[in-house]
């Protein structure tokens, strides 16, 4: 359903495999060629696996309404979930949040 190039074949063994940072990216790649679908499949994947960067994509995606029921309560949670695992970008966007409110 999405042309797969020759070098992300690779990708898409180690993310079958169960590789949490080639979910993530195989989930990104599906993202980009507009099949959120696809990508919330490999992203939950590596969810499971606590993998902070997939937390904070699918925290995004769950704000936006992307792939999945918009959501900003589930947003912020797993923003929050994101940022106690170390992610930067989400620490700062919860420090934002506490400074407004």
């Amino acid at each position: 359903c999405v042309p797969i190039e020759p070098e992300d074949y690779e990708l898409l063994v180690d993310a079958d495999a169960g590789n949490a940072d080639a979910q993530n990216d195989l989930a990104q790649l599906f993202l980009d060629a507009n099949r959120p679908d696809i990508a919330i499949h490999w992203m939950q994947l590596a969810v499971e696996q606590e993998h902070p960067d997939a937390i904070h994509n699918l925290a995004i995606l769950y704000m936006k309404g992307v792939g999945v029921r918009r959501d900003t309560t589930k947003g912020l949670m797993w923003l929050a979930k994101a940022a106690s695992l170390g992610h930067l970008i989400a620490k700062q966007q919860v420090a934002t949040l506490r400074i407004v409110l």
